[in-house]
């Protein structure tokens, strides 16, 4: 529901909610992340079917969104974030 109201201009969704509502990992949130959501909850697919269950952010970035490259440095440390895909609200329930 949470990316539909986004799509109908009723809620603005944060960059790490948009992170994780692109669960087809195509830059957008648009109705094929409902249907492919749905597809799940109505068990046509299942979650462990897609490419990448988690997406993992650069934490130091200001939009997780726009940015999905994680430069690794040798001696360096850092602040990783993970997303579920999927999972807008934050819950960490997987369908």
């Amino acid at each position: 529901m949470m990316i539909l109201n986004s799509i109908g201009k009723v809620i603005t969704l944060s960059k790490s909610q948009m992170v994780a509502a692109d669960i087809n990992q195509d830059k957008e949130v648009t109705v094929a992340d409902i249907m492919k959501i749905l597809n799940q909850i109505g068990k046509v697919e299942s979650h462990s079917d897609l490419n990448n269950q988690f997406v993992v952010r650069d934490g130091a970035k200001a939009d997780p969104f726009e940015d999905d490259l994680v430069n690794i440095n040798g001696s360096s440390s850092y602040i990783l974030d993970s997303y579920l895909l999927g999972d807008v609200n934050g819950s960490w329930e997987q369908i």
